[in-house]
């Protein structure tokens, strides 16, 4: 019977960028001379520790097939059936791919180029530690304020000891996943961790330990190129 399991890893890109304010989507917007899902896409592609990288992209992707893209053995392979929301997009992707009920699905957010190799590392290689998933995240160290949505008064603070921010990559075994995204309403889901709790599975906390962002504005490319030059020279590039 087998017993180890594979790593497959989703990486999805098949979003607009509305907020991002390009006409190119934001996955492809240059980042260090570079498309930003390319980092991505190496990253996930040479660790030796993931089999396969399907890339999630919308079905009216024209930008794909105008790059080259880095892929060991064969290792990535684009799936054109992202939906109108993250979960949409997640769980079209499971249902397209091959692969044992026990495998591991990581997923990635093609928006976080600057997702470093020790946490990924760290969520690839303790998979035997946690059975019922985990996530990427950060302490919330700022101060949180609860506020009204119509007129923006602080209604109370909230108390930040116990929260964490979630990030991705984010992992866990394929069956538990897919189920849990065959719920009605999918708009609802945020990320995976939030559509597995509800089937009342607790995922782990990873810690975070370099810089992970989303970019969602263009604003953010100055900042992720900062993180990503910074590694590149302490790395001895």
């Amino acid at each position: 019977m087998r017993k180890n399991h594979d790593v497959l890893a989703l990486l999805v890109a098949a979003g607009g960028g509305s907020r991002f304010g390009e006409k190119v989507p934001k996955q492809y917007y240059p980042l260090l001379n570079k498309p930003m899902l390319a980092h991505s896409v190496k990253l996930l592609v040479e660790h030796p520790g993931i089999k396969r990288v399907y890339l999630v992209l919308s079905p009216g992707d024209t930008f794909f097939e105008r790059y080259e893209w880095p892929s060991k053995n064969s290792a990535l392979i684009p799936i054109f059936r992202g939906g109108n929301t993250r979960a949409q997009s997640v769980k079209n992707a499971l249902l397209s791919i091959r692969c044992a009920t026990k495998d591991w699905i990581l997923v990635h957010d093609a928006a976080r180029p600057c997702l470093s190799n020790a946490d990924l590392d760290a969520v690839v290689n303790n998979i035997a530690s946690f059975r019922n998933g985990a996530v990427l995240g950060r302490r919330v160290t700022d101060t949180m304020k609860r506020v009204n949505d119509g007129n923006l008064d602080i209604l109370e603070t909230v108390d930040r000891e116990k929260l964490w921010c979630a990030l991705t990559p984010q992992i866990f075994r394929y069956d538990i996943l897919v189920k849990s995204l065959t719920i009605d309403n999918l708009e609802t889901i945020t990320d995976e961790a939030s559509a597995v709790e509800k089937m009342g599975i607790s995922p782990r906390i990873i810690q975070c330990v370099d810089e992970n962002p989303k970019i969602t504005f263009k604003e953010d490319i100055a900042f992720a190129e900062f993180i990503l030059g910074k590694r590149f020279l302490k790395n001895g590039g």
